[in-house]
């Protein structure tokens, strides 16, 4: 499963795993990539019917991990397109 939506993937993060990858499709924009499952769906599905809940400080932290992450991707996109 690849989405480019920030909050679905940090909730992810948290009910379920970490994305396998990131995959960018943009010099500024990324697909996370989780392994398909029928539980992800059902948690996709819960997150956009409002039912699926997360505590808000781990919310927060997560948010800051993939954050870090995008950036330290986008830093590798970046050497690679200078051919650093």
């Amino acid at each position: 499963y690849e989405t480019t939506d920030l909050c679905l993937a940090t909730t992810l993060q948290v009910v379920y795993q970490p994305p396998q990858g990131l995959l960018p499709i943009s010099p500024q924009k990324f697909y996370f990539q989780f392994k398909n499952s029928p539980e992800l769906v059902d948690l996709i599905v819960k997150y956009w019917h409002g039912e699926l809940r997360v505590e808000p400080l781990r919310f927060f932290n997560e948010l800051s991990n993939l954050k870090t992450r995008l950036h330290e991707n986008l830093s590798i996109v970046d050497q690679n397109k200078k051919g650093i």
